[in-house]
């Protein structure tokens, strides 16, 4: 049914923004617009309404980040089918985090993926469904369309089908190949499109969409993943920026919020999610919480210091020099308690 989404306002006639009249009546000289505090504490914003309760928000810009085969799409995947009013994300929870137990609200969907061939999309969402299940009316999919959001006409056409659809999010996989930039390292250039797609996507109240960027880290001189390209715009325009690391051994991926703006970040603990092969269904499993959030490669410099400090100690003890001065000496930071 093609109605206004619960999550959401109307896509029809286009609200009042609600500093209009504190800002003045709009010219074409350029001004900054000012409003006294106190007006604008009193001012009423449309409420936050949640597509995944109390973790994704309604209008949002958010990046969904790790190495190819981190469980980034079909955690995508997951959250998409499950958007329908009836659905938790996860099929079983086999630890304590309360932030999910809640149903999905019903969302209006799209996926727009430019590299993945449809038929191995088809086969993931059977595997999420198993047999006879059936995808929501209000999600869509799109393959292969060339859409470069760097230029302006592609981005106006994807804004004509948030607003004919009435999408509430809209998912885009992977970051590189719809950015559409000469170089995804570039700054200034990954700068203007997330600004335009805030602009016209995400804080039009007419359109109100969370967009939704799947990105692949590319590779540093040394064969080693970045944890993001064009890290220093994608990070300070991202509203929400969630990495994903695969376990090494299990069909297993650590999720971690390394940006929320909405509250404290640590409020929201890293997750472990594993997907489990059924046979004609995979099911999506809250498996675990990692206790310990700092980067694998700070945990690995301490270990190894760790390490070297406890040889030093025992091939060059040091009269009157206690484990703690030798680390001091070393300038590491052991744990010498």
């Amino acid at each position: 049914m093609e109605g206004s989404s619960p999550n959401g306002s109307a896509h029809g006639e286009k609200p009042a923004n609600p500093l209009e009249a504190a800002f003045g009546a709009k010219d074409t000289a350029f001004r900054i617009p000012l409003i006294e505090g106190c007006a604008f504490l009193s001012t009423e914003f449309p409420p936050i309404t949640w597509l995944v309760p109390h973790f994704i928000p309604k209008g949002a810009l958010v990046f969904f980040a790790g190495e190819p085969e981190s469980y980034k799409t079909f955690f995508a995947f997951a959250l998409m089918t499950r958007m329908d009013g009836l659905q938790r994300l996860f099929d079983f929870v086999e630890c304590d985090m309360p932030v999910f137990n809640e149903v999905l609200p019903s969302s209006r969907v799209a996926f727009i993926e430019e590299e993945m061939n449809p038929a191995f999309t088809q086969q993931r969402l059977k595997k999420l469904y198993g047999s006879g299940g059936t995808l929501p009316d209000t999600f869509y999919i799109s393959h292969s369309s060339g859409i470069q959001l760097a230029n302006p006409e592609h981005l106006k056409a994807l804004r004509a089908i948030v607003v004919e659809k009435k999408l509430d999010v809209v998912f885009l996989d992977p970051f590189v190949s719809v950015a559409g930039v000469d170089d995804e390292s570039a700054n200034a250039e990954i700068s203007t499109m997330l600004t335009a797609i805030r602009k016209q996507l995400i804080d039009d109240p007419m359109v109100n969409c969370t967009v939704v960027f799947i990105h692949h880290p590319a590779k540093n001189q040394v064969g080693r993943a970045s944890s993001l390209r064009g890290a220093g715009e994608i990070m300070g325009k991202a509203d929400i920026a969630i990495s994903f690391k695969r376990s090494e051994t299990d069909p297993e991926a650590t999720i971690t919020v390394m940006k929320y703006r909405l509250e404290d970040r640590t409020k929201i603990p890293a997750f472990k999610v594993q997907f489990r092969d059924e046979g004609e269904k995979t099911s999506i499993v809250l498996s675990g919480i990692d206790t310990d959030k700092r980067p694998d490669s700070l945990k690995a410099k301490e270990t190894q210091e760790e390490e070297l400090v406890n040889k030093m100690t025992a091939i060059f003890p040091i009269a009157g020099c206690s484990k703690r001065d030798l680390a001091f000496l070393m300038d590491t930071t052991v744990n010498t308690r």
